[in-house]
């Protein structure tokens, strides 16, 4: 039945592809071929998820190049922008971006390949949940779906291959390399998508590109069958990312864009306590050890119950500063540590536990950085430290 439901959607992305042909202008031609593609595959996906086209932004400024289809998450995130027939996407509200081509040849590809990188070049804001490697880059897990979708090419599906192969290095590979490209008739006619297998276990399929895998081409009786087989991958990269990815923080995005530079912030005379002390260990480095410890103290006793739904003082939470977890310093052994201290009974590993806390803390001051406070049951981030403007 599947198959059947997929052969019906290829026959008329056969179609409707046959009537824009009279159309003369390229890009209203092209335009009207994606808005096919993703008409036709709507239905098929989660409510959730909807369709545009547009650039995707990080929130440090950069921008991708244009994408032709862009899948988001619709129910979380608000759309940047929107004029009429592109859109600005929050990096972090994006799932997956598909390049379509009316006809795929050589240079087509190489688009894709250009594509790809762009968009996998932007940073999302969580980096720590972006794994690297010991050479610093990313795991392939982490990185942005990205798909091909021909109606026609010019070459064989052996040849689109080839090409692919030729523009990709060892280095480059896994970055620019996109997740699968569907090609509904080559230039014998024939259905395929090209994707990556394991590199030693040849009938095994991967849904990302990754360092053990290799790119082949996987050919199909039919059009449907091939729409489906891509269709399959899509979802499934869809829902991996949505797994491993948080919603965009929408002030770090307009802290990039200079909102607040200039602005005058004022407390108030109200309920000041735990404001102040938030203050004094978001500026550590101007403070005594003693100061930081006893605001510390206020902080840590606050009903966080209330405010965050979860306390971050619990066993599971951890610490992550500078994309990187921080080693021998919980959150639990902090609210221990400054407890014991509050009752002048502190251990020598409380004593060394507080003095390391002390230096992250100045250090996190000096370089205008803040401290994430992670659940790492549930892998969100439940709270910062820092981050405070006000000098008052």
């Amino acid at each position: 039945m599947l198959v059947d439901v997929f052969e019906s959607v290829a026959k008329q992305l056969e179609a409707e592809f046959d009537a824009t042909k009279t159309i003369k202008h390229p890009g209203i031609k092209g335009e009207n071929r994606e808005k096919m593609l993703s008409r036709l595959l709507q239905p098929h996906l989660p409510e959730k998820y909807s369709m545009g086209s547009g650039i995707l932004v990080d929130s440090a400024g950069s921008q991708s190049r244009q994408q032709d289809l862009v899948i988001y998450d619709r129910f979380n995130s608000p759309v940047l922008q929107d004029f009429q027939n592109s859109q600005v996407f929050f990096l972090e509200q994006v799932l997956a971006c598909i390049e379509v081509k009316s006809v795929l040849g050589a240079k087509e590809i190489k688009d894709i390949l250009t594509k790809a990188e762009s968009i996998r070049g932007l940073k999302p804001q969580q980096l720590h949940r972006v794994r690297k490697d010991a050479q610093g880059r990313l795991n392939e897990r982490y990185l942005m779906p990205v798909f091909g979708f021909a109606y026609r090419s010019e070459l064989t599906l052996d040849r689109i291959l080839e090409v692919f192969v030729e523009n990709l290095n060892e280095d480059t590979d896994v970055f620019r390399r996109p997740n699968a490209v569907c090609v509904l008739s080559d230039k014998h006619g024939e259905a395929g998508v090209v994707l990556s297998f394991h590199q030693t276990r040849f009938n095994e399929i991967l849904s990302l590109p990754s360092r053990d895998s290799v790119l082949a081409t996987q050919k199909f009786e039919s059009k449907g069958q091939a729409l489906l087989g891509f269709y399959l991958g899509l979802v499934n990269a869809l829902q991996i990312r949505e797994r491993i990815i948080f919603p965009p923080d929408y002030f770090e995005y307009a802290k990039a864009a200079g909102f607040g530079e200039t602005t005058t912030i004022s407390m108030g005379q109200q309920d000041t306590l735990p404001r102040k002390a938030a203050l004094i260990v978001a500026q550590a480095s101007q403070h005594t050890d003693q100061e930081v410890l006893d605001a510390l103290h206020i902080l840590a006793n606050l009903p966080f119950q209330s405010l965050l739904k979860v306390d971050p003082y619990a066993a599971e939470m951890r610490y992550v500063y500078k994309s990187q977890w921080v080693t021998g310093i919980t959150p639990a052994a902090i609210k221990r540590a400054l407890s014991r201290r509050a009752r002048n009974s502190s251990t020598a590993r409380d004593v060394l536990a507080l003095n390391n806390f002390l230096k992250l803390l100045r250090d996190m001051h000096r370089t205008e950085s803040f401290i994430s406070v992670v659940d790492t049951k549930r892998e969100v981030e439940v709270g910062r430290i820092g981050r405070l403007n006000s000098d008052s």
